[in-house]
């Protein structure tokens, strides 16, 4: 059986990444920036959760941290 801690480090990204969007769903932007940070660090180059995260930012009205990760 696997759970999500064991997840292999190709899907760690797009799992954080749904994590967050669930937490983002439930307004609880706390967590969801947690998992989106969590996704980029199991791969850094990750799109999706980047412009999640700058979306996110956008709508806390941090321009800098939005513009940040709109240009990675």
């Amino acid at each position: 059986w696997h759970t999500w801690a064991v997840a292999p480090p190709a899907d760690r990204q797009e799992m954080f990444a749904r994590i967050g969007a669930l937490y983002g769903q439930q307004q609880q932007r706390e967590e969801a920036i947690a998992a989106y940070n969590q996704a980029i660090a199991a791969a850094p180059d990750y799109a999706p959760a980047h412009w999640s995260l700058a979306n996110l930012y956008a709508e806390l009205g941090n321009a800098s941290l939005e513009i940040h990760h709109r240009q990675a």
